[in-house]
């Protein structure tokens, strides 16, 4: 990412190539492996060991009820295992120094690889493209196989020149300034603006926040937190120091599913609330707050009580009467069974934006 922004404020161009290896785990030739394992001196017991745990393997195909025959695996490491993925690395080690080229960054995480180029003019025969060329014959001569289609360009710079690069005679799909090209987990567009990254994340995170929701039926604050810190806010946080927004409109996206776990916990508060309100539960709660009714159509007005401590302020008793005194009359005077109803529909989000800022932050703070 240092290198984009750098060359982009030189007013330099980049073009970067992602690079996707068709079943890349499962197609790594076991003689070959073993030998590029001799070369850099695993050998004797070991090797041996590595030829026993990948050899005599076998595989059934079933459809329904019905089995294939059984087959032999004559190429491939072992997926979900710890020593497949090391295995792998091991067999393309050599390809940095094969597709070496003048000019190119190569980028290797496993079997995600990405090259860029980045330059001032375009030149009559780019980089990339003999970059492109040493690669495909690499993955020929080691039994990996190029998913062209799966490929694609990213170009970066005002005045880039949108080359287009192919293998094997097949123009390499380009990044389009609509869709976004993902780059070990963090969405990548042509103008570096992280709009559709969020727009992503967010909404995988509300997903997965509605799911914890229908699953556990606690309102309890405590657990609450935890869930979300254990399977939302990292949806949220992975990699935010690369894309880390400064955009109010995708602050308040991020900030959107952080309320969503607020409004639950809200609703409940003020459930309970009301329910003490109109004497159903019996809690103690030390004068926490008072209630004056109107003289017209019976209005319940609450009266918060001034506190001089943040563990006071922050009290059940407390915390919740200072909003619920702000809710509409109609509901403050509706019975418990009718206020459970109304608050399904009645929108915290929206009611909460709309309160004094002194009172706003109080309520969306994990």
């Amino acid at each position: 990412m240092d290198d984009f922004t750098y060359a982009l404020e030189n007013k330099n161009s980049i073009d970067t190539i992602y690079f996707d290896l068709a079943k890349a785990f499962d197609t790594v030739p076991h003689s070959l492996l073993l030998s590029k394992l001799y070369k850099i001196g695993i050998q004797g017991n070991i090797l041996s060991w590595i030829n026993d745990y990948l050899t005599n393997r076998t595989f059934t195909v079933r459809v329904s009820n019905h089995f294939s025959e059984e087959k032999h695996c004559t190429s491939g490491v072992p997926q979900g295992s710890i020593l497949g993925p090391l295995l792998f690395i091991t067999f393309i080690s050599d390809l940095p120094t094969y597709c070496a080229t003048p000019g190119i960054t190569l980028k290797l995480f496993a079997d995600d690889l990405k090259a860029y180029n980045v330059f001032k003019n375009r030149v009559n025969q780019p980089p990339l493209q003999i970059f492109v060329n040493k690669f495909s014959e690499y993955c020929h001569l080691n039994g990996l196989k190029i998913a062209i289609e799966k490929c694609s360009v990213l170009y970066l710079g005002n005045s880039n020149p949108l080359t287009k690069y192919f293998i094997n005679d097949i123009v390499i799909p380009q990044i389009s300034s609509e869709d976004s090209v993902r780059d070990l987990g963090i969405h990548f567009s042509h103008d570096l603006k992280w709009d559709k990254h969020i727009n992503i994340i967010t909404r995988k995170a509300i997903r997965c926040s509605y799911s914890i929701f229908k699953s556990i039926k606690s309102r309890n604050p405590k657990i609450l937190t935890n869930l979300f810190n254990i399977y939302v806010r990292p949806i949220l946080e992975f990699s935010s120091s690369v894309f880390n927004p400064h955009l109010d409109k995708d602050i308040k996206s991020i900030e959107k599913v952080q309320k969503i776990f607020s409004v639950g916990r809200i609703k409940a508060d003020l459930n309970l609330f009301h329910q003490h309100v109109c004497g159903i539960i019996t809690i103690k709660n030390n004068n926490s707050y008072s209630i004056s009714k109107a003289n017209t159509r019976g209005f319940r007005n609450i009266i918060t009580i001034a506190c001089n401590t943040k563990a006071r302020f922050h009290s059940f008793f407390v915390r919740t009467a200072r909003l619920y005194k702000f809710i509409p009359q109609h509901m403050r005077n509706s019975t418990p069974e009718h206020f459970s109803r109304l608050l399904v529909t009645f929108d915290i989000s929206q009611f909460i934006d709309s309160l004094p800022n002194h009172l706003k932050r109080h309520f969306y703070n994990f």
